[in-house]
């Protein structure tokens, strides 16, 4: 497989993707709403 693979190519975004939105999700589940619309 080489890096220009449609699949390969459309695996790794969505990997990508999936590691963000995680990595997002659990910051924001540490931070109380209301201290974060606060600092806002």
């Amino acid at each position: 497989m080489s890096a220009s693979d449609p699949i390969t190519f459309t695996g790794i975004a969505v990997m990508l993707l999936t590691i963000a939105f995680l990595a997002c999700w659990t910051r924001a589940s540490r931070v109380d709403p209301m201290i974060a619309l606060w600092a806002e």
